[in-house]
């Protein structure tokens, strides 16, 4: 969990389990913290004498003991933690609505004045990613559900220096932090329809930024390269859907991301980007809000649904029948 949810150090936990038997909020996130790894990180397909019911049991245990809390007795950041964990679990269980609840308390506890700045410091590592973690969920929860967005990229928005830190997970990090920067709240308002739709230019423009955000040759750990690569390639499904609700799709389009078949590239960079990738990388994502297993769900729909609509006829890059393609994307998807 520390590439792409670096929210709590080994350590910091640690001391934690050791106050969970005298501290309420240690207790309480001791068991989210549990609960979020079954409901969240595949923990469970690789340990199969674990009943499937006990991260919802774990839950159910920490929100009990969620509600005899008052978050502000407590450091700040211990606060932040226990309700993005919640946060995670909610969304892990598929609900919705308790999930948005707690992702707005963990931005209303890190936008508040009370935030204590030295509390981010618990781990030299973790400096400053307290709200690059947030943000990128929060967007991501945004774009998925067209909720409004807390969290603004500023002048003074915290820093991930990778030449002073240049380990993997902290450069993994910065990587999928770049994705979700340009996702604003100016986007969001196109996205949702409170503004007119944007220009052609703004989505290739988009579309670029998210190609170049990943390099190519970048060498990461299995978990870290499919996370940053599923959510890549879901992404510009998402902006390929705003290029379709203002008609801009051509069968000879000006960009490629204006394509009608669009999704069939995608599925095919997502194959070429993967399949190098351990199964286990594939099927465990560590994405703090759960939202790799519904982009590679929405990501399998697109590409099936232009599949099916291309089929017809395809005649790109040289492709000419779809079963060209067919293996590349059934091993993605599997399906």
């Amino acid at each position: 969990m520390l590439g792409t949810v670096p929210i709590l150090h080994p350590d910091a936990f640690q001391a934690q389990v050791d106050r969970m038997d005298e501290c309420p909020h240690a207790h309480c996130l001791v068991v989210a913290f549990c609960a979020f790894v079954l409901t969240q990180t595949g923990y469970l397909s690789c340990h199969q004498n674990i009943a499937p019911e006990t991260g919802r049991a774990l839950l159910d245990e920490a929100m009990a003991a969620r509600r005899h809390l008052d978050p502000f007795t407590a450091p700040i950041r211990l606060g932040i933690t226990i309700a993005f964990l919640l946060y995670g679990c909610h969304i892990g269980c598929g609900n919705q609505r308790q999930a948005y609840y707690f992702l707005r308390e963990t931005t209303t506890f890190y936008t508040a004045d009370v935030l204590d700045q030295s509390a981010d410091e618990d781990h030299p590592s973790f400096s400053g990613k307290l709200f690059w973690l947030l943000l990128i969920s929060e967007r991501a929860h945004a774009i998925r559900r067209r909720r409004p967005i807390t969290l603004q990229i500023t002048p003074t928005s915290p820093t991930l220096d990778t030449i002073l830190s240049p380990d993997p997970f902290t450069l993994g990090f910065r990587h999928l932090v770049d994705l979700y920067r340009p996702f604003d709240s100016t986007f969001l308002s196109h996205w949702t329809g409170t503004l007119p739709i944007c220009t052609k230019e703004t989505l290739i423009n988009l579309s670029t930024h998210l190609q170049n955000s990943v390099p190519p040759d970048l060498a990461l750990p299995d978990i870290l390269l499919a996370d940053l690569r599923v959510s890549q390639q879901w992404l510009r499904t998402m902006i390929w859907q705003l290029a379709t609700s203002a008609g801009f799709l051509s069968s000879t389009p000006s960009h490629p991301s204006l394509d009608f078949r669009y999704p069939l590239q995608i599925a095919r960079d997502l194959s070429l980007a993967t399949w190098k990738l351990s199964r286990s990388s594939m099927e465990t994502h560590e994405g703090g809000d759960g939202s790799e297993e519904m982009e590679m769900k929405e990501l399998d729909e697109k590409g099936l649904d232009e599949l099916n609509n291309g089929e017809r006829d395809l005649n790109w890059e040289g492709m000419s029948r779809i079963g060209d393609l067919m293996p590349e994307v059934e091993d993605v998807f599997g399906v």
